[in-house]
C-alpha cells in the first residue's frame, strides 16, 4: 500500500486523543473512516472534523468493545456502508494499575477484555475483509509498557506484552495478502489518559506524532513492512 486515497479504515478509540488524530490524518489523505468508541457525542464531533479534513466518507459506531459478541457487527456495518475494509487501527485501551495482591480483579478482567481480547476478536473478523482487498494494514497502538515491566504495572504490561506476541504472529499470517502489520510502542503521549501532573505536556509525544507514524507504515512500499516502531519523547518530559 503506497497510496491511502479511497482506502477504508476502521479506527477504535476514535473519539479523542490518538484515535482522533489518526482519523483526521487518514481523512486528509482521502480515506473513508469508520469511527468506533463509546461516546456517541464525541464521535459525532470527530466525524465532522473528518469531513472537513477531506474524508471520502465517514461513519460512526457507538460500541462497547468489551462486549465481544458484538464485534463482528462492527466490521459488517463498516463494509455494508463503506463498501470494503482495508485498514484496522486497534487503538482503544484503558490503563489499570495496582498491586497484584490488592487490585480490584474485576476491573483487571475488564481491562484484559478491552486491551487484548477485543483486539483479537476484532482483528479476527476484520482480517477476513482486509484480505479480500489484497492491499491493507492492521496497526496496533500499544505502549512502551509492551517492552518493559514496572511495579504496579502487572496488568497493563501483560496486556501490552500479549499484544506484541499477537502482532508478530498475525504478521506472518497476513503478509502474503499484502497486509502490513505493525505495533507502535509510544512513551508518554499528551492525551487524556497519558497526562500526569509531573509531566510537561510540551515535551510529551503528541497524538499527531502517532498519526504520522501510522501514515508512514501504511504508505511504506510494498516490498517491506515496518513491524515494530518504538517512539519515545525527544526530551525528558518529567518536570523538575
Amino acid at each position: 500500500m503506497t497510496s491511502l486515497k479511497n482506502k477504508v479504515a476502521l479506527i477504535t478509540g476514535a473519539s479523542q486523543g490518538i484515535g482522533e488524530s489518526i482519523a483526521l490524518n487518514l481523512s486528509a489523505h482521502g480515506c473513508s473512516v469508520a469511527l468506533v468508541a463509546r461516546n456517541e457525542a464525541r464521535l459525532a464531533e470527530v466525524a465532522k472534523k473528518c469531513e472537513i479534513a477531506g474524508a471520502a466518507n465517514v461513519m460512526t459506531i457507538s460500541a462497547d468493545l468489551t462486549d465481544l459478541e458484538n464485534l463482528e457487527s462492527i466490521v459488517t456495518q463498516t463494509v455494508e456502508k463503506l463498501g470494503k475494509l482495508n485498514i484496522l487501527i486497534n487503538n482503544a485501551g484503558v490503563y489499570q494499575g495496582g498491586n497484584i495482591s490488592e487490585c480490584n480483579i474485576l476491573k483487571w478482567d475488564n481491562a484484559i477484555d478491552l486491551n487484548f481480547k477485543s483486539i483479537v476478536h476484532l482483528t479476527h473478523h476484520a482480517s477476513k475483509e482486509i484480505k479480500k482487498t489484497n492491499d491493507g494494514g492492521v496497526i496496533n497502538i500499544s505502549s512502551i509498557a509492551g517492552k518493559i515491566t514496572y511495579k504496579g504495572g502487572a496488568l497493563y504490561c501483560s496486556t501490552k506484552h500479549a499484544l506484541t506476541g499477537f502482532s508478530g504472529s498475525i504478521y506472518d499470517d497476513l503478509r502474503e495478502n499484502n497486509i502490513k502489520v505493525c505495533t507502535i510502542y509510544p512513551g508518554f503521549v499528551n492525551t487524556e489518559m497519558g497526562r500526569e501532573d509531573h509531566l510537561d505536556e510540551t515535551k510529551m509525544i503528541q497524538p499527531e506524532d502517532i498519526a504520522k507514524t501510522v501514515e508512514f507504515v501504511l504508505s511504506f512500499p510494498n516490498t517491506g513492512c515496518p513491524t515494530e516502531i518504538t517512539i519515545r519523547p525527544q526530551q525528558n518530559s518529567r518536570k523538575g
